[in-house]
């Protein structure tokens, strides 16, 4: 399926997919000038998007439960798509898990706050949540917790 140009968002955000006729296929991500245009969240439209990332987050922990140990404090917590959660990626190294968002425009529609309370949530023992930009487009910075960023 291709995106008509003329039917395309003016701006990056969450939206609804639909076929010709009109009738909604997926709810997903339109990321504005990316090559992946258009991610999709879910089937249809969620009843409740926030739930679902939240949901979605606790079950890609649950996954990965196993990883953390003695030997092993860093591990990859949230693969994107293959975690139901495009474009969104979030790495553990010991204390301080990593966001990085994988699209142009993508940090400015995830919602940062809702995701950053619910990684300190589900992982309690985190000193320091840092957002990671893609690469060569800025600084690393700290949105919470304290000390280096490591």
């Amino acid at each position: 399926m291709a995106l008509e140009a003329k039917s395309l968002p003016k701006t990056s955000g969450w939206y609804r997919l639909s076929d010709h006729k009109g009738a909604p296929l997926a709810y997903g991500l339109f990321d504005k000038g990316s090559d992946l245009a258009f991610r999709v969240f879910s089937v249809g439209t969620p009843k409740d998007p926030v739930l679902d990332v939240s949901n979605r987050l606790s079950r890609a922990l649950d996954l990965r439960k196993a990883l953390p140990s003695e030997g092993t404090t860093g591990f990859r917590w949230v693969h994107g798509e293959g975690d139901l959660l495009p474009g969104l990626i979030i790495d553990v190294f010991g204390g301080t898990a990593v966001i990085q968002f994988d699209g142009l425009n993508l940090s400015r529609v995830w919602d940062l706050d809702t995701i950053t309370e619910r990684v300190l949530s589900l992982l309690p023992s985190l000193d320091r949540v840092v957002l990671k930009p893609q690469s060569g487009k800025g600084e690393a910075r700290l949105v919470a917790g304290t000390g280096d960023q490591q």
